[in-house]
């Protein structure tokens, strides 16, 4: 684990989660909480959808303000998500437009009939955009959420 994550707090997010000894975490660019995994150069988000995908104990997930990697965040975590079946809850905060376009366009096609709680937070200085709003109706109306 040393090897693909970037500090001791993300390789511990790891073992939990390979171990099954974490219910919630949040990925982003900031170092928040004991539970926070901090993306940033030496990380691979691959190895961290691996785990995500293989959790039995993951019931909650917040993305939290990512914008540069953005792709590679989105290919990781959607693919992830929907391997795990553990996951009820999906948090989505301070992410820019294009990147909430982008998750929102990635989840759309999962089939995730045990996620029981969808938010999104545009940011503090963000109104929902046309598209935004779009896609969150896609989402909801796709049917395959237990929303």
């Amino acid at each position: 684990l040393d090897e693909i994550t970037s500090s001791e707090k993300n390789k511990q997010i790891l073992q939990w989660l390979r171990d099954g000894k974490i219910k919630s975490i949040e990925v982003g660019r900031s170092d928040w909480y004991s539970n926070y995994f901090c993306f940033s150069k030496g990380d691979d988000l691959r190895w961290l959808g691996y785990f995500i995908g293989r959790s039995e104990s993951l019931q909650e997930l917040t993305i939290d303000g990512f914008s540069g990697g953005l792709q590679r965040m989105v290919h990781a975590l959607s693919g992830a998500i929907a391997r795990n079946r553990s996951i009820q809850g999906i948090s989505v905060d301070n992410l820019s437009n294009d990147g909430f376009a982008a998750l929102a366009g990635a989840l759309v096609n999962l089939n995730l009939t045990q996620l029981e709680r969808f938010y999104y937070d545009s940011g503090i200085n963000s109104d929902l955009l046309n598209d935004e709003c779009a896609a969150i109706g896609t989402l909801l109306e796709s049917g395959v959420w237990n929303l």
